[in-house]
């Protein structure tokens, strides 16, 4: 009797430990939010006629960054209003807070139109 006792309270131990290492681990893998900042050099839209996606791409420093941009973007204006994709034009400058995802694409995560 001792010996099962024993036995499932060790079972429960390693049990607990293992499921309390999970969050842990699937927390490591939530991508860090980047913020990349600088002038628009082109936005394009989605046309799947083409087979184009929704990106921007941004002058950082004299570096082309290419930023997808997904349904759940969210882009914003000087003084935190709403804006369309197609309202943002060439040479703006902006703020693009982003993750990276596992293939390494820059997800846009929200806009922000700079001053």
């Amino acid at each position: 009797m001792m010996k099962n006792f024993m036995l499932v309270a060790a079972l429960l131990f390693v049990s607990t430990g293992l499921s309390m290492a999970q969050p842990a681990a699937a927390k490591a893998s939530v991508p860090a939010v980047i913020a990349v900042a600088g002038k628009i050099q082109a936005v394009t839209e989605a046309d799947v006629a083409k087979g184009t996606k929704s990106e921007v791409v941004i002058d950082v420093n004299g570096v082309a960054k290419t930023v997808l941009i997904k349904k759940s973007t969210t882009i914003y204006d000087v003084n935190a209003k709403p804006l369309m994709l197609k309202d943002l034009k060439k040479d703006e400058l902006i703020k693009v807070n982003c993750k990276a995802s596992a293939e390494g694409v820059l997800e846009a995560v929200s806009i922000y139109q700079a001053k």
